[in-house]
């Protein structure tokens, strides 16, 4: 009962809604579809609908530009009747006028059809894209219609996930063949992972699979194929470096050496905010083969959580190499102050100390200078206080005395 009295209501409601005078009606008897066709569509169809599709003998379509064709149908459906577009009304962008004549003769209009160049996609750049986001890309093309959409997606075309769609952009239209828009935050696939060190800035940077920018225009509310890009863009997934300093002594006890080291990693970390995580450990300077053992030990368990990890002192370096030839730490970079050797992923880093050693010759100089003309013997020897002999202690004593005989 209830059920009856529904489908009367609904019933009702349309009759009202057909004859309210308010509801717009349209003076033609046919209606053709779509409202678009694109140039280089080479299957392009019409459809034309109306109550009496059945007396349509075919279609008139007059172009804009001149020209235009007398189209028979390809195929009749109980709704609608199919008409297959001749390519040379399709070869330039333009209006065609359709009408549909009537088996008597007679001919109906039944709207227009507006021809448009297909939105293709010819180069993308930056070519390297930042998986944080952020980057402004440009896309270069042609057939873009301002006002309409177009939107991109990054998908990964080789390698274990083949086919899938990391990010989608929507871009903005500045012109007929220019498109801008935003490059999106992108969240790693599972088999990539950043492992090396950016030359740019202290972060970790690894290029994925090669992955693709398709994109699909919206023309007029008319979504077209998507196309790709000729050529691949490349995302560079990036995340902070985790970095470890192996200290000699404490950090806080005012010193020359582990203080300044302290305070020059703090700075870093500052200066390259969300970038860098680092952290400090002391590791007893090894002077016996137990204690060789040990750090060798130590540094070794910790390479798993560091990317890079930095022995601040001299003593250091046996224990640097030996652990960073383990295979646990192979992925492991490794800094060593001052140090001798050099391995793959061991590398040595000091000041230019012997610069300021030379100038200290130099006044020392300057000095004997004065005293030799005051006294009836001039000096001849001069001391220098020197600590261990290895290379940095070396290149400061002859800097010293290089800037002395410079003067004197």
């Amino acid at each position: 009962m209830w059920a009856a009295g529904l489908m009367a209501f609904v019933a009702l409601r349309s009759a009202r809604a057909t004859s309210d005078p308010a509801c717009p009606v349209s003076d033609n008897a046919f209606t053709a579809s779509p409202a678009f066709a694109f140039v280089d569509d080479a299957e392009a169809g019409l459809a034309l609908h109306g109550a009496e599709v059945s007396r349509v003998a075919g279609v008139l379509l007059n172009a804009s530009s001149g020209g235009g064709a007398f189209v028979r149908p390809s195929a009749v459906h109980v709704s609608h009747v199919a008409y297959e577009m001749p390519a040379s009304l399709l070869s330039a962008p333009g209006y065609l006028a359709v009408r549909a004549v009537l088996d008597d003769g007679s001919s109906v209009a039944a709207g227009g059809l507006h021809v448009v160049s297909s939105p293709s996609i010819v180069s993308v750049e930056p070519r390297t894209l930042l998986a944080t986001g952020g980057d402004v890309i440009t896309v270069r093309g042609s057939g873009f219609v301002v006002g309409a959409n177009t939107t991109l997606e990054l998908v990964r075309d080789a390698g274990e996930g083949a086919g899938e769609t990391l990010a989608s952009l929507t871009l903005v239209l500045i012109d007929s063949c220019t498109a801008v828009g935003e490059m999106p935050l992108v969240a790693p696939p599972a088999d990539i992972e950043p492992r090396e060190i950016d030359r740019d800035a202290p972060r970790l940077v690894g290029v994925s699979a090669r992955l693709v920018l398709r994109g699909e225009a919206d023309v007029g509310g008319l979504s077209h194929a998507s196309v790709t890009l000729a050529g691949a863009a490349w995302v560079r997934f990036a995340k902070a470096m985790r970095m470890l300093y192996l200290m000699s002594g404490p950090s806080t006890d005012l010193g020359w050496w582990s203080f300044n080291w302290q305070q020059e990693r703090l700075k870093m970390e500052d200066g390259f905010l969300g970038h860098v995580h680092s952290t400090t450990s002391p590791l007893v300077t090894p002077t016996e083969p137990a204690d060789m053992a040990s750090a060798t030990e130590f540094v070794t368990g910790r390479c798993a959580g560091f990317e890079l990890v930095i022995g601040t002192s001299f003593e250091f370096g046996p224990a640097l190499l030996r652990a960073a030839a383990r295979p646990e730490c192979a992925r492991t970079k490794f800094v060593h102050a001052s140090g001798l050797q050099t391995s793959a992923n061991v590398s040595t880093a000091f000041a230019r100390v012997y610069q300021s050693r030379y100038l200290s010759g130099v006044l020392a100089g300057s000095h004997l200078l004065e005293l030799a003309e005051r006294t009836p013997v001039p000096p001849s020897v001069v001391g220098y206080v020197a600590a261990i002999p290895i290379p940095e202690v070396v290149r400061g004593a002859n800097a010293f005395t290089l800037g002395c005989r410079r003067v004197y």
